[in-house]
Parts: C-alpha cells; structure tokens; sequence
C-alpha cells in the first residue's frame, strides 16, 4: 500500500499454555505465543522482525509436469546459514525491482537427553570431577551415554551396582530467550528490466564460529557462505505458443572447514508450452493422476541439473503434458534420466506416461485410458541389485447415460518382466456423484 502502515502477524505454536519447568541446565519455553511478523512500511520500504531464514537458492523450474509441493519440484534447494530464524529484516518493494535484507540470530531446536540414576550413597564429592549428578541434561544423545557409562564405572569400582538410563526429555530452543549472539546476514533481490523476464540473485553469511548455547548445551556452529543466481524468460512466440528457458546457479562453502570443496549445481530448463503456466492440477491419466504430478503446463519440456564435482550425477527430467490443445484427448508423460559420471555407474531410467480419449457417444461418454510405466534395473544407496519394472494399467470409463453416475472397468497388471509376473487385477465399478 501507499503512505505509511503497520503488519502484526501472531502465531502459535503447540501446546500455548502448556506449563514448562525451569531447571538449572536448562530453561523451557513458558508459552508459545509468537510474534512472526512486526513491519512498518513506508510505502513500497520497510523495516520490521519478521520470523523466516538467511538462505536463498531455492528454484522450482516451469516444466510441463512437475510437482507442486514435493522436494522433487525443487531444481535447486537453499544454501546458506541455516537456523538462523529470527531477526530484522529491511527491504525494498518495487514492480520492477526488489531487494531484502535480513540479519538473524541462531535459533536451532536441539533433542534434550536427560542423565537418570538412584545411587545408595551418592557421591556428591566426585561430582565435580568428571561426573554428572542425576538430572543432568545434553542435547547430544552420545554424550550422555558417555556420561551415563561414566557413572555405571565408577560405582562398579566401588562394588556397588547402580541402574542409569539416557531418557530424551523432548526437542527444545537451546536457549532460554529467542535470541543468541551467533548472527546471519542475508541479501535477495530481484529485477525485471522488461515483462516477462526476471532476474534474482542473492548472497548469505554467518559471521560466528564459536559455540552457541548457554548452560552446558553449547553446540559448534560453522560458518557458511551461501549464494545463488537465477534467470527466467517468457518469449511469446504468437498467441498461442510460447518459449520459456531458465538457469539457475546455487553455491555453497563452510568458510571454517579448511577441507572443504564447496558444493555446487547448475540447473536449466525449457518449455515449449501452450496455454496457462502451473496449473494447479495433476495431469489425469493413469500413473500421472495424483499428487505427484500436480502442477501441469501444456506443452513439452526439459529440465536438467548436475553438481560441478567429479563423479557427479546428472538428472535430466523431460515430461509433456497435451493440455486441451486436441478436443477429447488428454497425453502426459514425465521421465528422470540419471546420468552418472563415475566409471563402471548405470544410469536409472524411470518412465510414467499415459493417454485417455472421451468420445462422444448419443447423450453419453466413453472414455479408454492406457498408462505405461517402467523402470530400468539398477543399484540402490547401499549398492544391491533393484530389479527392472514394467507395468500397464488400462481401462473404460463410460459417463452421462445414467444421471451422475460413471461406470469403469480398469486392469492392472503386475511387474510383467518379473522373473514371475503377476497376472495383475481387473476390477469394475460405479462413481456415483451427489
């Protein structure tokens, strides 16, 4: 808006008045009532706290078929500082150019372990030398099992047998106030010189390398340099079609470890489409109907990423989507291609297509459906063989003679280049719509 405005936001978090116990290792939050933004702005400026993080990178590239909301849409993720959440943020907000700032504190949500004995005659005198007296809390689960066996061999030396348990008390800030002194900064901006065409580049830095944390729950943190470059285009070619190519760049280097290599990746893209961009449905046919394909652009497309390292893995990912550009007809078809570099690696193939036609038929519709998907052999994470698959599922569905009522037939098979493919199923049914 114009002129000068303020934004509250107030969120809650679990249990809001939930009572919390302070002990002396460790003070819990008392309520989770949260301020996760407070702005002032002044025009298309502002200024304010905001909750959020000191990353940037993160593309989800335009594709005829991609998902809306898994990890799998995303062509590059975030790199950067990260658990850097709360903070100020300043920034500036134009239809051509826009650039934010943020400066953060640490505020990471480590598992708490609480140390739990009873022994007859407690020692209080050796405490201090190196072991930790009942109720003793870690938020490293290895360190208290170091202390734990510390304690079970002291009182062993002393011939007496005392039961001492590692119990995790719960995930908690490791501080007892919102914000610590280990800070990010962080730096975005977009512009887009002409319609149609934006550019976005950013940057993020932790400036603090010693521990954070208070109270015996210190926790090492690195520092990281974060940054990412990105350019996306629209190019009309007539009314109907159009161009849209992509690239993207994320980097990444933990500036504390002398023995990093940095990571890497650089992404592209290119639709040839028709119609409306991200579509917020799935492509409805077989293998291509749920979530996993739901956000659709009609036209055909590519979209490929690789790490700049030795050995990497390249992933190219073509899908196509018909979109109504043939009356009746509905086609979509999404692959991921993974190259390897490293010698003696298979590549992985995997395929899910699929095709369906409505024909008019007096007052009613029938539809036939054919979906492919298959899935070369290969090795999984842990190196052990993964069998080829090759599926089919077919169909009719056969709409509008009886009033809000579609009867289908639909098989599907099992892997039919197993070495003992299943027959597969073939089931009839009614959808009946009130």
């Amino acid at each position: 808006g114009d002129g000068v405005w303020g934004e509250l936001v107030i969120k809650t978090k679990g249990d809001t008045f939930a009572k919390a116990t302070n002990t002396s290792y460790l003070a819990l939050p008392k309520m989770n009532v949260v301020v996760d933004t407070a702005k002032i702005h002044f025009g298309p400026a502002y200024i304010g706290i905001t909750s959020g993080n000191t990353q940037t990178g993160e593309l989800k590239m335009d594709a005829a078929i991609r998902s809306a909301d898994h990890d799998n849409s995303k062509v590059l993720s975030d790199v950067g500082p990260a658990d850097f959440s709360q903070g100020i943020t300043l920034g500036f907000d134009h239809d051509i150019f826009s650039v934010a700032a943020d400066i953060r504190s640490h505020n990471k949500t480590v598992s708490v372990w609480r140390l739990e004995y009873t022994a007859p005659d407690l020692d209080y005198a050796t405490l201090g030398n190196g072991l930790y007296a009942p109720g003793s809390l870690f938020v490293n689960k290895e360190k208290a099992e170091a202390a734990r066996d510390k304690v079970k061999s002291h009182y062993e030396r002393k011939g007496q047998t005392v039961s001492v348990s590692v119990v995790k008390v719960g995930d908690y800030n490791a501080v007892d106030y919102q914000y610590t002194n280990a800070y990010a900064f962080a730096l975005e901006g977009e512009l887009k010189p002409i319609e149609n065409l934006s550019i976005k580049a950013g940057a993020s830095y932790n400036y603090e390398t010693d521990k954070a944390g208070k109270k015996g729950l210190e926790y090492d943190l690195d520092s990281v340099l974060g940054y990412s470059a990105s350019v996306g285009y629209k190019m009309d070619l007539n009314d109907t079609f159009y161009l849209r190519p992509q690239v993207g760049f994320t980097g990444k280097n933990v500036l504390s470890n002398k023995n990093d290599k940095g990571e890497y990746i650089v992404a592209g893209g290119l639709l040839f489409g028709w119609g409306e961009i991200g579509i917020d449905d799935n492509a409805g046919v077989y293998f291509l109907n749920d979530d996993a394909a739901k956000k659709v652009s009609p036209g055909v497309g590519v979209v490929v990423s690789a790490p700049i390292k030795e050995n990497a893995d390249i992933k190219i990912a073509p899908s196509f989507f018909s979109g109504d550009i043939v009356p009746g007809l509905t086609a979509a078809a999404y692959s991921e291609i993974i190259v390897p570099t490293a010698k003696d690696a298979k590549a992985k193939f995997d395929l899910s297509s699929g095709i369906k036609y409505a024909v008019p038929v007096a007052a009613g519709t029938i539809t036939p459906q054919l979906g492919v998907k298959f899935a070369n052999e290969r090795l999984d994470d842990k190196g052990a063989k993964v069998n080829a698959k090759f599926n089919l599922k077919a169909g009719v569905e056969v709409g509008g003679f009886v009033s809000n009522t579609t009867f289908f037939t639909v098989y599907e098979s099992g892997n039919l280049i197993a070495d003992e493919a299943g027959i597969g199923t073939l089931n009839f049914g009614a959808k009946i719509s009130f």
